[in-house]
């Protein structure tokens, strides 16, 4: 019975890999809720006080990243395709982490405009740390809207979501993708077609307890503590290829563009999942929605 047991969680394990082939990725992380983290405090208090956890757990992540060669921030879009498997498994071993929520979920996408896309995932997407609307709207930036050739066909859209009760008493994470087509027009505009979606959400829960028993060694483990701003940023895909226009406009030291200040419109915006809300969104961005620079690929 064991041997069988074994045997099939190899089968749907390989199953779930073979699932998750692709020609391109794009990533995004994101944090929601209070970050207690003490800057200044030294690694081992990193692991050892409950209130710097979002820290610690901003380091494991990004080490495990990039171990894995999952290096958004640094690649135009990713194109190793045996990163993302090899990061999935080394978060699914991590004995800190405890799998609470793992759901697949398929859904046909009939309209094949921008913004029917994100209101299908925001109806089908589970919220369990991060409304659904905001889950959507951050796959949705995700798609780029011009493609250079040859280009990929079949894109990986990935989000990392880490959510602090601002207590560092509970730190949960949620790994979610979606796997689709894309194919290039004539005139290089990204074209979306009518297609079977797959999403998939993994949550887990940070073990704080064993986080502060193994603190002497995970201070050694993990030396590059990792703030979660600075996490947020070395773990999503690069914005600066995301500009319109070629322009390197920056301000306070950052990359801006009229596309980021659209979506931190958006962002600022209450969203409902109704249909009357999605066609305002959708009339009101024709007359606000910038080109997207071409992505070009890296290796």
């Amino acid at each position: 019975m064991l041997l069988i047991k074994s045997i099939l969680l190899l089968c749907s394990v390989a199953t779930a890999l073979a699932q998750t082939e692709y020609d391109a990725l794009v990533s995004t992380a994101v944090f929601v809720g209070k970050d207690t983290t003490v800057s200044s405090a030294a690694a081992v208090e990193i692991f050892n006080q409950p209130k710097n956890h979002p820290a610690a757990l901003a380091s494991i992540l990004y080490k495990l990243a990039d171990d894995s060669r999952l290096r958004p921030y640094h690649k135009d879009v990713l194109t190793d395709s045996s990163a993302y498997h090899q990061f999935l498994d080394k978060v699914e071993s991590f004995p800190g982490f405890k799998e609470s929520r793992h759901v697949y979920t398929r859904f046909d996408l009939e309209d094949v405009d921008l913004y029917s896309f994100g209101y299908r995932v925001s109806g089908k997407y589970i919220p369990n740390i991060m409304p659904a609307n905001r889950a959507a709207l951050n796959f949705q930036r995700l798609i780029p809207q011009q493609l250079e050739s040859p280009a990929p066909r079949n894109w990986l859209l990935n989000q990392i979501i880490v959510r602090s009760d601002g207590h560092g008493e509970e730190i949960q994470f949620e790994v979610a993708y979606i796997q689709m087509m894309l194919t290039r027009e004539a005139t290089g505009a990204t074209k979306i077609d009518t297609q079977s979606l797959r999403l998939e959400q993994v949550v887990y829960t940070v073990d704080s307890n064993w986080l502060i028993k193994n603190a002497e060694e995970l201070s050694q483990d993990y030396y590059e503590i990792v703030q979660i701003d600075k996490f947020v940023e070395l773990l999503s895909t690069n914005q600066r290829h995301l500009r319109s226009g070629g322009n390197d406009d920056t301000k306070g030291g950052k990359s801006t563009s009229d596309l980021e200040a659209w979506i931190r419109d958006i962002n600022d915006t209450e969203i409902t999942r109704t249909a009357a809300v999605v066609e305002e969104i959708k009339t009101s961005t024709q007359r606000r929605l910038y080109p997207i620079s071409q992505l070009r690929m890296g290796a």
